[in-house]
């Protein structure tokens, strides 16, 4: 049976079998690549690195989603 979820990136909506597929033809991420940052500052340059590539709705959209975040640590 499938199962049914949703890209961490741009957030469509995909079959767990083909996400990766979709990660690393859509967004340029090599199998694996989050597991390979080693410290936070690596972290944080990576989601700059793929922040530089959203249009301005999409920069806004993930504005949104770390000030929800950074309110519910708070």
């Amino acid at each position: 049976m499938s199962q049914i979820v949703k890209c961490e990136i741009c957030g469509h909506v995909y079959n767990k079998r083909y996400l990766q597929i979709h990660l690393r033809r859509a967004h340029g991420q090599p199998r694996g690549a989050a597991s390979h940052v080693s410290s936070e500052s690596e972290a944080i340059q990576q989601i700059l690195s793929l922040a530089e590539r959203l249009s301005d709705e999409g920069r806004k959209r993930l504005l949104e989603r770390l000030s929800a975040v950074t309110e519910k640590d708070s």
